[in-house]
């Protein structure tokens, strides 16, 4: 389902199952390099339930078998899922997650800075640190 831009609430622009076509981190200067993780996959449903999963695509094909292992294969995958709104006025979507690969991250939210292309194929999700500063651009295509 694509959607021209203005048409459709933007709950009903998020609906829908995505893929990661480009990561980009940005450091404090600006400056952009390659982000974390190189392929993935984001969906967001009617009910406001959503969930993630990133990873690197060159990570080891086996199953770790040794500690060492174990935290490699942990350091190239990031999944999470959860309810999320949107503040449509701060073009904000926020992600509350109740589930993580990340024990850490598990009753956070994520705030992500939406922006979706005129056709609706494209949701880029932005991250700001407290400064406001852009810090990572993840773009996702509609599938």
């Amino acid at each position: 389902m694509l959607f021209r831009s203005g048409q459709g609430s933007v709950k009903s622009r998020f609906i829908g199952n995505y893929k990661l076509v480009k990561f980009e981190s940005f450091d404090a200067n600006g400056k952009p390099g390659p982000g974390q993780y190189d392929e993935g996959r984001i969906m967001y449903d009617a009910a406001g339930q959503m969930a993630a999963q990133l990873m690197r695509s060159a990570r080891p094909k086996t199953n770790p078998t040794n500690e060492s292992e174990r935290s490699a294969a942990y350091q190239t995958y990031f999944a999470y899922y959860g309810g999320y709104t949107i503040d449509e006025s701060k073009g904000m979507v926020v992600h509350h997650l109740q589930g993580s690969s990340s024990p850490a991250s598990t009753g956070t939210d994520f705030v992500r800075y939406y922006k979706f292309s005129d056709d609706g194929k494209f949701l880029t999700l932005s991250v700001k640190n407290a400064k406001g500063q852009v810090t990572g651009v993840l773009t996702w295509e509609r599938f």
